[in-house]
């Protein structure tokens, strides 16, 4: 059996693969998606990480990363860097999701992706990817128990 194949079968962010947990918020948006409007569903797992991350590194510290994520994925999504956050420099989930529903919802889903997949390897490479798993996985445990999606962040 192939390093691969033992990973094939582990449970999403499960063993030393930096991706297994941006993988797994991948999944996750895309059932989401079925459910919900792909920016409200993008809003609230940034919500939830927020929420799951400040604790540790502050509403601001959190903020930071949110916005180095978006930068950097401007070459793919320009309009990504049109994002700001808010006067006291933390995360506007309304922006969030105004500037999401504004894309067509294909690349809306592309870019929320892609924003989730580079902050889980922004976060390995600062804390690793232990500590990036116990952070992240109550997020994903929390949708993945809960009722389907429905509106708007509060």
């Amino acid at each position: 059996m192939t390093d691969n194949d033992a990973r094939a079968l582990q449970p999403p962010g499960v063993g030393d693969d930096r991706n297994d947990i941006a993988d797994a918020f991948g999944r996750l948006l895309a059932d989401l998606v079925a459910s919900a409007p792909v920016a409200g569903a993008a809003a609230l797992i940034w919500m939830e990480i927020e929420g799951a991350l400040s604790p540790v590194f502050g509403r601001r510290g959190v903020a930071a990363l949110y916005q180095r994520t978006l930068q950097s994925n401007t070459t793919e999504y320009r309009w990504l860097a049109d994002i700001p956050l808010d006067s006291t420099f933390c995360i506007d989930f309304d922006i969030l999701k105004t500037t999401l529903e504004n894309q067509h919802a294909t690349e809306a889903a592309l870019a929320a992706d892609l924003a989730l997949r580079s902050f889980c390897e922004l976060l390995t490479s600062l804390v690793g990817s232990s500590l990036t798993e116990r952070l992240l996985r109550p997020v994903l445990n929390h949708f993945r128990t809960d009722a389907p999606v429905q509106g708007r962040p509060t």
